[in-house]
């Protein structure tokens, strides 16, 4: 992380069941989740959802932590991942918030 802080959420791979991935055959939205993002999202500002939101989600387990400026976080293959990146005051911009990141996919097997 160049500028900025991130919170991430990581769910093991054994979770994934709890987490709708659509099928790895659709071209458009393979390897993504059908949880709607403001469940998600719920989850990185320490509540769970409302019981209506994705009941099987909320039984997922995670693992959070905080990235803050020069921290790098590895994610294993398989691993599911969600994101809330906030951006620090800088003043070349008028003091707006700013974040800066870098992400590298790597692959080293054959694509589905």
């Amino acid at each position: 992380l160049l500028r900025g802080r991130k919170v991430v959420e990581l769910f093991p791979p054994t979770e994934t069941p709890r987490l709708d991935a659509y099928e790895v055959t659709d071209p458009l939205r393979a390897h993504h989740s059908k949880v709607p993002h403001c469940c998600l999202a719920a989850r990185l500002k320490g509540s769970l959802c409302a019981s209506a939101c994705w009941p099987k989600m909320q039984q997922a387990r995670s693992f959070q932590t905080e990235l803050q400026m020069g921290d790098a976080l590895l994610i294993p293959e398989g691993w599911w991942h969600h994101v809330k990146t906030s951006g620090i005051a800088d003043s070349s911009v008028g003091g707006q918030p700013v974040a800066i990141a870098m992400n590298l996919w790597w692959r080293q097997y054959a694509r589905e």
